[in-house]
Parts: structure tokens; sequence; C-alpha cells
């Protein structure tokens, strides 16, 4: 489920994922200056820790501080690492982009 932060967040929009099966609907949504962009793959929210939960994304990403997408990223992936415990067992892909302009 891709995750939009925006600057101001009183104008963050509803942004739900919809990609297995059904159809796909194009939504617009504003990307203002400030705003980071996340995606990423099922192997991040279904990464699970010992007692086997599932990663818990939104909460655990609202904990980590935001700076630069790239420190972003790298603070996420230790912290699913940590959470996991043992590491992860496939792959897993995340990319952030912040507007800048």
């Amino acid at each position: 489920m891709p995750t939009l932060r925006c600057s101001s967040p009183t104008h963050a929009p509803d942004f739900e994922h919809g990609l297995v099966g059904g159809d796909y609907r194009a939504r617009s949504l504003t990307f203002d200056r400030g705003d980071l962009l996340l995606l990423y793959t099922d192997r991040v929210t279904e990464a699970r820790d010992a007692a086997n939960r599932f990663y818990p994304l939104a909460q655990r990403l609202a904990t980590l501080p935001h700076g630069e997408p790239d420190a972003l990223l790298d603070q996420l992936l230790v912290d699913v690492r940590a959470y996991v415990g043992t590491g992860l067992t496939d792959d897993a892909a995340l990319l952030a982009v912040r507007r800048e302009r």
C-alpha cells in the first residue's frame, strides 16, 4: 500500500491500494513541495516477528524521524529487520520520493 505523507497533514489523501484483482482506477492527488511518497512491496508489510505478527508499517513509520528519503529508508529497513529478528526471508523493495520544487 503506497503511503503519501504530506507536509500539511490536513490535506493528506485517503490513498488505499487495490492491486489484487478487480478494476483499477486512476486517481489524482496533490503532491506538494515537501510531500513524501513511500512505495513498498508486500514483503515489508508481510514481515513477521517471532510471534508470527505482521510488521505494522503505519504504526512504526509514525515513530521514525522523517528527514531525507534515503535516511528514512535506512531507518525503516533497520526497524523491519529488528522487528523480524532473524532478517528478511524474501526480497523487499522500498522507494521514497520527496517533492523538492
